[in-house]
């Protein structure tokens, strides 16, 4: 997993760099939305974490029967994580 953290450009924007390569990823409009971008490798592995778990037979059975079952979260967050990790340039390994 990549690491981002966000760092301050001297005035009103944000910058985000990776942790490991000291490269800049990206820079926001307004320094307080950098904290969010900086987040995105993280929320990608959190996501993959939390479909790995929605996708075991266990809970697969029990969501189910609920009113979104957990077959529509788990596609929508595949689809979600796909999307990140293409426009990241990132390819995530959810299945670890």
């Amino acid at each position: 997993m990549n690491a981002w953290y966000s760092a301050s450009t001297g005035n009103d924007q944000g910058l985000i760099i990776d942790e490991q390569t000291g490269e800049n990823i990206a820079v926001t409009y307004r320094a307080e939305n950098a904290e969010i971008v900086a987040s995105a490798p993280e929320l990608c592995y959190m996501l993959g974490l939390a479909l790995k778990y929605l996708e075991h037979p266990d809970v697969l059975s029990i969501t189910e029967n609920m009113a979104m079952s957990g077959r529509v979260v788990n596609n929508r967050i595949r689809l979600l994580l796909e999307k990140i990790t293409e426009l990241q340039e990132i390819k995530y390994d959810y299945t670890r």
